[in-house]
């Protein structure tokens, strides 16, 4: 996975907490090479309409971000 600005150290943290906090639950496979999947529990599903609605205005009002941030450098 590649997010820009985002190294895969801090992504890999991102994720840890989130399954420290129960909204992502890890499961291991005993397999070679080593396997893992992540899925939402139901706390982690519960908050999806919030991230989803945070998203879409991230989307919807990105060119007066970039704008705001141009202006300021």
């Amino acid at each position: 996975m590649s997010i820009e600005g985002s190294s895969q150290k801090m992504l890999t943290q991102a994720l840890c907490s989130m399954v420290r906090d129960g909204l992502v639950l890890q499961r291991d496979h005993a397999e070679v090479p080593p396997k893992v999947d992540h899925t939402l529990t139901e706390s982690g599903n519960s908050l999806r309409d919030c991230v989803m609605k945070l998203n879409d205005w991230g989307l919807e009002h990105h060119e007066h971000i970039l704008a705001a941030r141009n202006s300021t450098i």
